[in-house]
């Protein structure tokens, strides 16, 4: 283990690197797989990388979709039960 009892032992560092992996993956450090720390490591600290986030955060996404799915005259339920996906 390199995070948590492993080789890093600062708790700045290890509440920094927790931190990014949130930030990059939506899990702290000790649910994100080391290869996908290091990838994303690898390019956030490229030349001109920048870490990106959708304008009026994650909940314009879900907005985004709704306006999508009324534009085309679609229907969203919640708690329903599906019987056929077309």
């Amino acid at each position: 283990k390199v995070i948590e009892g492993g080789v890093v032992q600062d708790e700045l560092i290890l509440n920094w690197l927790d931190m990014l992996c949130f930030l990059l993956s939506g899990a702290p450090a000790s649910g994100t797989p080391a290869a996908e720390i290091g990838f994303m490591f690898d390019d956030w600290y490229k030349p001109n990388a920048r870490l990106e986030y959708p304008k009026g955060g994650s909940g314009a996404i879900v907005d985004a979709l709704v306006r999508g799915l009324k534009k085309f005259e679609g229907e969203l339920e919640l708690n329903a039960h599906v019987e056929e996906i077309l």
